[in-house]
C-alpha cells in the first residue's frame, strides 16, 4: 500500500462525508503545556470513524462485486458503518457479531439494514462463521481493519486533522485491529508532514504491542478489556505499515481507561466510548512524554449507551 491511496480515498469520500469537528481542549492544553486538539469522529453518521473505511471499500467495489453484497465480522462499529455504506449503494449486508456485543451496537447494525449473525467472542469464531456465510451467499468480505480500501479510508481522518491544524507534531490513536493506525501513518505521509504517531492499546489486549516488540504478528489471546472495539488483532496488510511507521505503542490499564472516560464525559463533555479514550488515557497518565508542539487525538467513536457509560465511570 502507498499513501496515494489515502488521497484517492479522500476524493472518493468527499461527496458523502463532511469533515468532523476539531476541538481545542483548554484543560488538556494546561495539563500538557502544549495545545491539544481533538478530532471528533463520534459525530460521524455511523457514530465512529469506521464509516470512512467501510464507505471507501464499498464505493471501490466493481458492479459484479457489488451485486453479490458484502459481509464482515465486527463487535459493532465497523458493522454499523458497513451497513450504512452498503445501504448507500443498495447492497445486502451481513454482519457477524459476538453474542456479547453491546445491545446498542447490535440494534444499530440492524437499524442500518444489515442482517446480524451471532458468533462466540474470539476472532477465530467470528472468521469461521463469516467463511461459512460467504460460501453460502457469495458475499464480498470487507475486513474491519486489514483491507486496503478500509485502511486508506481510515487515513482520511488524519488528513482532515492536519489540514485543520498543520502545526500538530504528535498524533495519538487507539490500536485494536490496526486499520486506523496504519491509515494514520499513510495519511501523515500523504500530507507531507513529519508528525509522529503514537498508539495506545489496552494492556489486556496487547497483541499490537507484542507484535511490534517481537517483529512478527502475535495473536491476541483472550482479550478482556472494557474497550470492546480494541479486542481484535493486527493483520498481514496493516502490520508492515505499522511496524515501519509507528513511533511507539503504550499500554493502558483498565482503571486508566475508566478515568479517561470520566474525564472525557465530565471535562470535555463528549460521550465517547471506552475504546475511543485509550489514547486520551495515555496523555492523562503521562505515558506519552511531552513533545515539542501541539498534540492531536483522534477520538474514534461514541456508540455506547449513556447508562453503560455511567456504569463504567461510577
Amino acid at each position: 500500500m502507498t499513501h496515494d491511496l489515502v488521497r484517492q480515498a479522500a476524493e472518493r469520500l468527499k461527496p458523502f462525508l463532511d469533515p468532523t469537528p476539531v476541538l481545542r481542549s483548554d484543560s488538556l492544553t494546561r495539563r500538557l503545556g502544549s495545545p491539544v486538539f481533538i478530532k471528533c469522529e463520534l459525530f460521524q453518521p455511523s457514530g465512529s470513524f469506521k464509516i470512512r473505511g467501510a464507505l471507501n471499500a464499498v464505493l471501490s467495489l466493481s458492479p459484479e462485486e457489488a451485486s453479490r453484497g458484502v459481509i464482515t465480522h465486527s463487535s459493532g462499529n465497523h458493522g454499523t458503518a458497513l451497513a450504512v455504506a452498503a445501504a448507500s449503494r443498495g447492497l445486502p449486508c451481513t454482519v457477524v457479531m459476538p453474542q456479547a456485543s453491546p445491545q446498542r451496537k447490535i440494534n444499530a447494525v440492524r437499524e442500518a439494514g444489515a442482517r446480524v449473525v451471532f458468533s462466540g467472542p474470539s476472532v477465530a469464531e467470528r472468521e469461521e462463521i463469516c467463511h461459512g456465510e460467504m460460501e453460502s451467499t457469495g458475499a464480498v468480505f470487507i475486513h474491519p481493519s486489514n483491507d486496503p480500501g478500509v485502511i486508506a479510508g481510515q487515513g482520511t481522518a488524519v488528513l482532515e486533522l492536519l489540514t485543520s491544524q498543520p502545526s500538530i507534531r504528535t498524533v495519538l490513536v487507539p490500536v485494536g485491529g490496526g486499520g486506523l493506525l496504519a491509515g494514520t501513518i499513510l495519511g501523515i505521509q500523504a500530507s507531507g508532514s513529519e508528525t509522529v504517531v503514537v498508539a495506545a492499546e489496552p494492556a489486556r489486549a496487547a497483541d499490537a504491542y507484542q507484535s511490534l516488540k517481537t517483529g512478527q504478528l502475535v495473536p491476541v489471546q483472550a482479550p478482556d478489556t472494557i474497550a470492546d472495539g480494541l479486542r481484535s488483532q493486527l493483520g498481514d496488510v496493516n502490520f508492515p505499515i505499522i511496524r515501519q511507521g509507528v513511533g511507539r505503542i503504550v499500554l493502558i490499564e483498565e482503571d486508566e481507561i475508566r478515568q479517561a472516560l470520566s474525564f472525557c464525559v465530565n471535562e470535555l463533555r463528549l460521550l465517547a466510548e471506552p475504546s475511543s479514550v485509550v489514547p486520551l488515557a495515555a496523555l492523562l497518565t503521562g505515558k506519552v512524554e511531552r513533545e515539542e508542539g501541539p498534540v492531536g487525538i483522534i477520538l474514534t467513536g461514541g456508540n455506547h449507551a449513556l447508562k453503560d457509560l455511567l456504569a463504567l465511570i461510577s
